[in-house]
């Protein structure tokens, strides 16, 4: 979205209710844009920290404007997801990094919460018990040929 766009572009997704449960640059991407197209975001980070803060430069840049929750009771979360249009899960792994999943946004959401599960690789392969981060899905998909060093 440029930064000149018109403001009737710039509300079409006012009044709806994201939460952020994903990790890492996928998911932080796709919740940056539904803001940006008017959508109010609640993001619950891991428990022990996001570690991805250290690992992307821009990542606090992405999830400006979003309502951080750091320190959530599980009743509390359960609650915003039962309210929420939309519950962002999945993303990125990292060592020892515990986050909450699709299982948990189905179990507390209504039926009309869209949920979307960000995976490096299509469920029921071999490939989706790898750990996913991206540069390692780039490089397994031959993307990452143009990276340096």
């Amino acid at each position: 979205m440029s930064a000149k766009q018109p403001e009737a572009q710039a509300a079409s997704f006012e009044g709806l209710q994201v939460v952020d449960l994903g990790a890492g640059m996928a998911s932080a991407i796709v919740v940056k844009h539904l803001r940006e197209a008017g959508a109010s975001v609640t993001r619950f980070e891991p428990e022990g920290g996001d570690p991805f803060y250290s690992v992307y430069p821009a990542y606090a840049t992405w999830h400006e404007g979003s309502s951080i929750i750091r320190a959530a009771s599980q009743a509390q979360q359960l609650e915003t997801i039962r309210s929420a249009d939309i519950c962002i899960v999945g993303g990125e792994d990292f060592p020892d990094l515990q986050r909450s999943g699709a299982e948990d946004a189905r179990a507390a959401g209504s039926e009309s919460l869209i949920i979307l599960d960000i995976e490096a690789y299509p469920s029921g392969t071999k490939l989706a018990r790898l750990p996913a981060c991206d540069i390692l899905a780039q490089a397994r998909s031959g993307l990452c040929n143009e990276h340096y060093s």
